[in-house]
C-alpha cells in the first residue's frame, strides 16, 4: 500500500491506494481528476449551498457497502487495506462505510474552502462504531452525516436523499449518536443552516392550515419531509394527519383519482416525518 498526502490550510487527507508504483501514480490521477470534475459542478453560493450539493452528490453517486462493514469486523481485518474506508473508495469506486463518506466528506469541502472534521462515535441505534464530520457553515459549526443521510445504508437506495443529519445541532446528534470522549468536538448550536430551517420546511408549532400547503407542493415531487422543533408539536401532527387520516384533506390529493397510496416514514429522535407517494 502506499499513503498519497493532500493538504491546505484547513484540513490534511491521507489517501491510501494499493498496488505498485505506476498503478500508485494512475490512482493518484485518476483521483485528483475526478475530484477537479466533482468541484468544478459545485454551484456559486454560501457555504451551505457549496455543502448541501457536496452532500447530495456522494448520496447520489455512493452505496454503502455492506460487505466492507462485514469485512472490517473480521478478526484479519486490523492493518488491511480495505477501499471502503477512504475517500478514495467512496469517490472513485462509489462504495464506502462511514469512514469512506466522511473522509471524501471532508476533503470535497476543503476543495471549496470549507472548514471540516471528521467526528469519531458511537450510534446508539446498534452500538456499532461510526463517523461523520462536523462542518464550519456561514461563520457557525453544525454536525453532518452524509451516511446517515444515505438511504442505501439502510438498504433502500430508491429513497432518493434524506437530510435527517444536515446541520443539525450537538443536542440533537447525541440522541442518536454518541461522540468519543477523546473528541473535541465543537459545541453545535445554531439551526440558520439546517437543511429543514433553509428550506421552509421547519415548523415551530404544528397546524394544518400552515403545514398542508407546503406538504401538498412536496408531494409533487414523490417523496417529502418536514421536522417540527419539539416532540409534542412532531406528535400533534402525526395525530391530526395519520390517526385522524387528515392527510387525504391536503390539495395534492383532491381531484385525484386513485392518488391516496401514501405511506409515511418517522423519525422521531429528529422529529421528522417523511411522506412517500407511491
Amino acid at each position: 500500500s502506499h499513503s498519497i498526502e493532500y493538504s491546505d490550510t484547513s484540513v490534511t487527507i491521507k489517501l491510501i491506494v494499493s498496488g505498485k508504483e505506476n498503478e500508485i501514480r494512475s490512482q493518484e490521477g485518476t483521483f485528483d481528476k475526478k475530484v477537479s470534475e466533482i468541484i468544478s459542478k459545485v454551484p456559486a453560493g454560501d457555504d451551505y449551498a457549496k455543502a448541501l450539493y457536496l452532500h447530495d452528490y456522494l448520496i447520489e453517486k455512493v452505496t454503502y457497502s455492506q460487505a466492507a462493514l462485514k469485512e472490517m469486523s473480521t478478526s484479519n481485518a486490523q492493518g488491511k487495506y480495505i477501499p471502503e474506508t477512504t475517500s478514495y473508495g467512496a469517490i472513485i469506486n462509489n462504495s464506502a462505510v462511514c469512514s469512506g463518506y466522511s473522509a471524501a466528506y471532508q476533503y470535497l469541502l476543503s476543495q471549496v474552502g470549507i472548514e471540516s472534521s471528521t467526528v469519531s462515535g458511537t450510534s446508539l441505534k446498534n452500538g456499532i462504531n461510526h463517523a461523520w464530520n462536523v462542518v464550519k457553515m456561514d461563520g457557525e459549526y453544525y454536525h453532518t452525516d452524509v451516511t446517515w443521510d444515505d438511504p442505501s445504508f439502510d438498504g433502500n437506495a430508491d429513497m432518493g436523499i434524506f437530510y435527517d443529519y444536515f446541520g443539525v445541532t450537538t443536542d440533537e446528534i447525541l440522541k442518536t449518536h454518541s461522540i468519543d470522549s477523546k473528541e473535541n468536538a465543537p459545541k453545535c448550536t445554531a439551526l440558520k443552516d439546517n437543511y429543514f430551517v433553509r428550506e421552509g420546511r421547519y415548523f415551530d408549532t404544528y397546524s394544518f392550515d400552515k403545514v398542508s400547503p407546503i406538504i401538498s407542493e412536496g408531494l409533487k415531487n414523490g417523496i417529502f419531509s418536514i421536522k417540527f422543533a419539539s416532540q409534542s408539536e412532531f406528535e400533534k401532527c402525526m395525530e391530526d394527519l395519520f390517526d385522524d387520516s387528515k392527510i387525504f384533506q391536503i390539495d395534492y390529493f383532491k381531484n385525484k383519482t386513485g392518488a391516496k397510496n401514501i405511506s409515511h416514514s418517522e423519525q422521531s429522535e429528529m422529529n421528522i416525518v417523511t411522506f412517500i407517494i407511491k
